[in-house]
């Protein structure tokens, strides 16, 4: 399946038969191929396995190896197939390697992952990826409580890697369970205030922020999109986009104080 010079029919009867063998023997086999990722530098957007004969022949073995991985790990058990997904983690050698397997863990999670998980998570030297893939897996299963640890570690690094941090933060999925924190509130406005001061010609990445933010704190920042002076003539103006970023900071002027030691009753709509 994976043979480049294999002749286009050949290669489908292998991928077809793998459907016929477990999960455990064939995912080991696999992870070396998922783990490469996707070919370079062109991309060739799938829509099916007989579309893809016109692919070239590296993207052509791509799709083959992800429609057998995706069909593996989805008929494993969701209340136990994680284990098998775990035997794989330890065996994996690449980064990408393991930031997959945590991907489909997050999916099929058995308690015995949360150790080896953790220490995915807390370990400096691991990738960035591989370290908030774990995370996200704890969020979402795990039964220790990793907040302080994550916001100790949205301190650290690049504004690009607090960034992806504070993303998880301030997941509703982990809001759900710590609820709102101060600290991530605080984090938040500083991330978008940093943004400006970075990238001053470029909104968006201010935008996304002040979006997540609002949703974590609980107020929309949002101006009304339906406004004439935000209809460009295929899509928005830069203006909603700015207005927006505009609205987040002035609530911030006019609340930041709040969150300095407890957090302030919210509600409402902010608009510019």
């Amino acid at each position: 399946m994976t043979d480049k010079t294999a002749a286009w029919d050949a290669r489908c009867a292998a991928e077809d038969s793998l459907t016929n063998l477990p999960p455990q023997t064939v995912l080991p086999l696999l992870l070396p191929h998922i783990g490469k990722g996707m070919p370079s530098p062109a991309i060739w957007n799938s829509a099916g396995r007989g579309f893809d004969k016109r692919a070239p022949i590296e993207w052509q073995v791509f799709y083959a190896v992800a429609r057998s991985w995706n069909g593996q790990v989805d008929s494993l058990p969701r209340d136990s197939g994680g284990t098998v997904l775990l035997t794989l983690l330890g065996a994996a050698k690449q980064t990408s390697e393991r930031s997959r397997v945590l991907m489909d863990l997050t999916h099929r999670w058995v308690p015995d992952a949360e150790t080896p998980v953790a220490t995915l998570l807390k370990n400096p030297e691991e990738d960035l990826t591989v370290r908030t893939t774990a995370a996200l897996a704890l969020i979402l299963h795990g039964q220790a409580n990793y907040h302080d640890l994550l916001l100790g570690y949205a301190k650290e690094g690049s504004f690009a890697d607090r960034k992806r941090w504070f993303d998880l933060l301030s997941d509703p999925r982990h809001k759900k369970k710590t609820g709102v924190d101060a600290k991530v509130v605080r984090m938040g406005f500083s991330l978008i205030e940093e943004d400006r001061r970075v990238s001053p010609d470029y909104v968006h990445g201010a935008y996304f922020l002040a979006i997540k933010t609002g949703d974590y704190v609980g107020q929309e920042f949002k101006p009304d999109q339906k406004a004439e002076r935000y209809q460009g003539e295929h899509s928005l103006t830069d203006s909603f986009f700015a207005d927006t970023v505009a609205n987040a900071l002035s609530w911030w002027v006019n609340h930041g104080n709040g969150f300095e030691k407890e957090l302030p009753t919210t509600g409402g709509t902010v608009r510019r």
